[in-house]
């Protein structure tokens, strides 16, 4: 395959992803079929049968997708002066939007998507899910923070503890600005240590 025919193949690619994740956040996880992604993306059944085989592998990929967007949409901040603080700030502003339903999310779908499962293999996704988060969030706060690696793993874990319990709240009942406030001024308080006011 030609450098040319590569990027074709990737501008396919990110097109039934970007068309799959429409069709994802109007219907949910299990209403979905490869005709409504046909139907979202223009391209014919046999183009998307080529880069993709099932709703399911879709949707794999899609999450990868957006997992590598959301880090690349943070890299500037990494290359420039913005200072840790700042740069964590920007972070839990993009969660609080999400929290909040400012922004589309796939995170309800992935939830779903999830629950669908047997329990052995949510059991093996949430803990592939978990793992990835974790690296992440890990390695951000490693370039950041000086403390122990052991004490980084510890607040990494305690963000992602937060985290996911308020999406979990925020999927179950209404979670109020001040809510989440609260808990991110108390991560403010755990990494920046500083004083509660």
């Amino acid at each position: 395959m030609t450098k040319n025919e590569m990027k074709k193949s990737e501008i396919k690619k990110t097109l039934i992803l970007e068309s799959a994740k429409k069709v994802f956040m109007r219907k949910g996880y299990n209403n979905v079929t490869m005709h409504d992604i046909v139907k979202e993306s223009g391209i014919s059944r046999g183009g998307l049968y080529y880069y993709y085989q099932s709703v399911e592998e879709i949707f794999h990929n899609l999450i990868a997708y957006v997992q590598r967007t959301d880090e690349n949409s943070l890299l500037p901040l990494h290359s420039s002066s913005y200072s840790f603080i700042e740069i964590f700030n920007v972070f839990l502003n993009e969660q609080k939007k999400e929290l909040l339903g400012q922004v589309h999310s796939l995170r309800p779908i992935i939830y779903e998507y999830y629950l669908s499962l047997d329990h052995i293999e949510r059991r093996h996704k949430l803990k592939k899910h978990y793992e990835y988060v974790h690296t992440y969030l890990n390695q951000f706060l490693s370039l950041h923070i000086r403390k122990s690696s052991q004490e980084i793993d510890q607040l990494t874990n305690h963000i992602i503890i937060i985290l996911e319990g308020l999406f979990i709240q925020s999927l179950t009942t209404t979670l109020t600005e001040s809510q989440i406030n609260y808990e991110f001024e108390n991560l403010h308080v755990l990494i920046f240590n500083k004083e509660k006011a």
